[in-house]
């Protein structure tokens, strides 16, 4: 496949990365291990899943940064095995795994002997609900599940060979890059957001705004992967799609809405400043940065597997 030029994306806030980086990449490398979610001589160094967690949380302790690493890594590896598996071509099997995970994740033990994903699953709802309890737990498992049905939603447009529209593609974006739960982990680190604060139309404006532009830069800096797979999910392919352009001219498509999120953004944050709200905008604009910084280092957008 020949190369895609992606242009340069627009990306002005502070890249920071935790000084336990180092220490977190071995200790997430560890658990994958200990947890057998990969097989043996996997090269999953390459990904550097413990580093976008050290960049998106650079305040957080190490034990808070394994969790966050850990539920990374479950994510990332859960689409793989999934796609390895093909289940993300049927969406009754998919169904019927998400509903599954969502039970165990609820705290239902596993029907039958767990497997590696449903046994890691399990261990890190102990270690979330021992640093968050049952409130921030109840909100984190809606988002799951906002993320789990979104699957679905994908299985049947890849059985059904469909293309979505775009601005179908947009909304449910949103919930398929499973982002909405990683922020859930700044209150897993600095403690709860107050009822007025969460609901605050100008945080849920920017917090949509964040989303976009790290899923967005996610579609452009794996493109080339979604095309060797054949997956439609990506926004450059449902530009091309809906807009019947060139691939370079979906590229460039692409590229620009995610520099005008990141402009939008920009421009309402100006609007916050109160001290507990400006730690939260502040935290969204890190991992903007962090997804950025980690695309470029990562070995999972780098060349085609």
């Amino acid at each position: 496949m020949s190369a895609i030029a992606i242009p340069p994306l627009y990306c002005p806030f502070t890249s920071r990365i935790s000084p336990h980086a180092e220490a977190l990449e071995s200790a997430n490398l560890e658990w994958l291990g200990l947890r057998k979610l990969v097989p043996p001589g996997t090269p999953l160094h390459r990904a550097r899943f413990g580093r976008l967690a050290a960049r998106a949380y650079p305040d957080a302790t190490l034990e808070q940064l394994a969790i966050a690493a850990a539920w990374a890594s479950w994510l990332f590896l859960r689409d793989d095995q999934c796609d390895e598996g093909g289940l993300t071509c049927d969406p009754s099997a998919m169904r019927v795994l998400s509903d599954h995970q969502i039970d165990v994740l609820a705290s239902q033990l596993p029907r039958g002997e767990a497997d590696p994903l449903t046994a890691a699953l399990m261990d890190l709802r102990e270690r979330m609900l021992a640093h968050g309890g049952g409130r921030w737990m109840a909100r984190f498992l809606a988002n799951v599940q906002d993320y789990f049905d979104a699957s679905v939603w994908e299985a049947g447009n890849r059985a059904d060979r469909r293309v979505p529209d775009l601005a179908t593609y947009i909304r449910l974006r949103d919930l398929t890059g499973a982002v909405k739960t990683c922020f859930d982990m700044f209150e897993l680190i600095d403690g709860p957001l107050a009822i007025e604060a969460r609901h605050d139309a100008r945080i849920v404006h920017l917090m949509q705004l964040a989303n976009r532009a790290i899923c967005w830069a996610n579609d452009l800096f794996s493109i080339h992967k979604e095309l060797a797979h054949g997956d439609v999910h990506n926004l450059v392919i449902v530009v091309k799609h809906e807009l019947q352009v060139s691939l370079d001219k979906a590229v460039a498509r692409a590229a620009a809405m995610h520099d005008t999120a990141i402009r939008e953004f920009e421009t309402h944050e100006q609007q916050v400043h109160e001290p507990h709200l400006r730690r939260f905008v502040d935290a969204l604009k890190g991992w903007i940065r962090a997804n950025f910084d980690w695309s470029i280092e990562t070995g999972r957008y780098s060349e085609v597997i």
